[in-house]
């Protein structure tokens, strides 16, 4: 039993990597190759320190590819129709937004925390002003759950590993989560990583500046054609 579980357990792996497209290899190399180079520096040098920064290479590169895949979206909308295109180019809008750190610019605390909403320090008008700009957000992401939801049957089909059609979209979505886990990490629980020889911050900003440019060669690789809704 424990033998056949690994045995189908490999070979899903074999099948995953050769699923992987080549865009998403082309991501990892450059997270690998970025993230190699950006340990080797000196934790306490001032070009680390820069890069780690909200003004340095891998942080702009992050807010660059959002936006120019926010672009590509409402394109192919206008191109397609498609409200699946519109939504996904709301959601990339403001992903790039609070890349540029607009969640704090004109308020005390980040919009995105629950506490800007429950502590009396922001006056009434100004949370009812920020619920009503976040709202678009908020819908668009709603309405791309339905939307998985509907198409369930697509994505969670129990013959996915050998299906020519979506085992591509599977493996770069899989790849992307496993990406966001890692920033994740090195945001959130950066004791997790303490053994990197270079600043934990550095390799945060390297593996979302992949995150964000497999997001960007997602929205080039669909394409409307793909999706219509």
């Amino acid at each position: 039993m424990t033998s056949g579980w690994w045995t189908a357990f490999g070979r899903g792996c074999l099948q995953f990597c050769r699923d992987t497209p080549a865009p998403i290899w082309a991501c990892l190399a450059f997270v690998l190759l970025s993230s190699l180079w950006t340990q080797s520096l000196p934790a306490e040098s001032d070009l680390a320190k820069h890069l780690a920064s909200e003004e340095g290479f891998f942080e702009q590169a992050s807010a660059a590819f959002l936006i120019a895949a926010a672009l590509l979206a409402v394109v192919s909308w206008i191109v397609s129709r498609s409200r699946v295109w519109l939504a996904s180019g709301i959601v990339i809008l403001y992903a790039a937004m609070r890349e540029l750190d607009f969640q704090t610019l004109f308020t005390y605390r980040s919009i995105m925390s629950t506490g800007y909403y429950f502590r009396d320090v922001a006056p009434p008008g100004e949370k009812i002003i920020v619920i009503v700009l976040i709202l678009p957000c908020i819908l668009a992401i709603a309405y791309l759950a339905r939307y998985g939801w509907d198409n369930r049957d697509l994505w969670l089909t129990r013959s996915w590993l050998s299906d020519q059609a979506c085992g591509p979209l599977r493996a770069w979505g899989l790849w992307m989560l496993i990406l966001f886990g890692c920033s994740h990490i090195a945001d959130r629980h950066p004791g997790w990583i303490a053994w990197m020889p270079g600043r934990i911050g550095t390799f945060e900003a390297v593996v979302e500046a992949g995150l964000c440019l497999a997001a960007m060669l997602l929205v080039v690789e669909l394409k409307p054609r793909f999706l219509r809704g």
